[in-house]
């Protein structure tokens, strides 16, 4: 009895929704033909034109990607795949979602919460940022002044008090500034020794710009930096689709995966950027470093054809890793070209949900 029950155990414990499987790769990705994970070729390659459609060359002439950066995976399949995945490039923003996952290892090790004031990491904003914590910096709501182009170690006086409104800037190069003072290495090397080496990301297949500040020295740029490949991003969305689990194995605690996914910042948030800006549906979306597919002010999810759960690093130049734990699904798309509005992306969701068939 004992036997049949661990076996009823472990069999559940390996399957996800639809039945499938889930799996990890070893030093490369199992690729699997659409059907064999409950997706229809047609339908998927739809998804991709759709994809295809909402990519711009940038405005500085450099031509956009196309597909070709392009991965799909199902249940730790692979299941489409563009001619280009291992190309390493900059992601921008992306990099913050990264940086959010080697805060969430500092607070697995206690080191530090949410909760904690960023004055009692580096006290020299004590003057000016008493009640900011590392909570508003990882969900932009600490007013940290950052004028643009300028340098995000430099203390200012604030634009606004913490948690009143939200500002995409580069706070993140402070916060990464904090977590490697915590840590006492630099959050490159934290993320190398923790997470990419653990689930298999090869030391070539990335790397993370430092900036170099006289006051604080060499930091990890943490709010942009990271350069890696479409196939190795997918590994790290992979590791989030499995609430920081690989392959038996604990690399993140299943409650900073769960925490720093879902919204940190209220719809009526008030934005501190110009109105034209698309990023103003932030409020109601935005967790610790992370998208949601939260509702915002309007009393509308992000995305309305992709399901609830749905989360996902954003970079400029239309750089994506999005995870949808509801279908066992991460998808990256890299690209060189123009940043768009990543509401766009609902046009892939439609086409997604039909080929999955619900």
């Amino acid at each position: 009895m004992i036997d049949f029950f661990l076996v009823l155990v472990f069999g559940l414990a390996a399957m996800v929704s639809g039945g499938a499987e889930m799996i990890f790769p070893d030093e490369d990705w199992v690729e699997a033909t659409p059907e064999s994970q409950g997706v229809s070729s047609e339908g998927l390659e739809r998804a991709m034109r759709a994809l295809a459609e909402i990519c711009e060359d940038g405005p500085d002439g450099v031509p956009h990607t196309g597909t070709t950066r392009t991965v799909v995976i199902r249940y730790g399949r692979m299941i489409w795949k563009g001619s280009d995945i291992d190309a390493v490039q900059p992601v921008h923003s992306c990099t913050k979602s990264v940086t959010s996952s080697v805060m969430g290892l500092l607070v697995d090790d206690g080191k530090c919460k949410p909760s904690t004031l960023a004055a009692e990491v580096h006290p020299a904003l004590a003057e000016h940022y008493p009640l900011a914590t590392l909570g508003h910096f990882a969900n932009l709501t600490s007013g940290y002044n950052i004028p643009w182009r300028e340098s995000a170690f430099m203390i200012r006086p604030p634009d606004f008090p913490p948690g009143s409104a939200i500002h995409y800037n580069a706070q993140g190069d402070l916060l990464s500034f904090m977590l490697q003072r915590l840590a006492g290495e630099t959050m490159a090397e934290l993320w190398r020794r923790r997470i990419a080496r653990p689930i298999g990301i090869p030391n070539e297949a990335w790397k993370w710009e430092s900036t170099e500040d006289a006051d604080v020295g060499p930091v990890t740029r943490g709010a942009t930096g990271l350069a890696i490949s479409a196939r190795q991003m997918a590994r790290f969305g992979h590791l989030y689709l499995n609430k920081g689990m690989w392959n038996g194995r604990r690399i993140l605690s299943t409650n900073w995966v769960e925490l720093s996914t879902v919204p940190q910042v209220a719809p009526h948030t008030r934005c501190f950027q110009r109105p034209d800006i698309w990023y103003n549906v932030l409020p109601g979306r935005y967790g610790y470093m992370w998208w949601t597919n939260g509702i915002g002010a309007d009393g509308k999810r992000f995305w309305e054809n992709a399901p609830t759960g749905t989360f996902f690093a954003q970079g400029n130049r239309n750089n994506h890793c999005i995870v949808v734990p509801e279908w066992g699904l991460v998808l990256v798309h890299l690209d060189t070209g123009k940043a768009i509005d990543s509401r766009l992306y609902d046009k892939v969701f439609a086409e997604l949900r039909r080929a999955i068939g619900e």
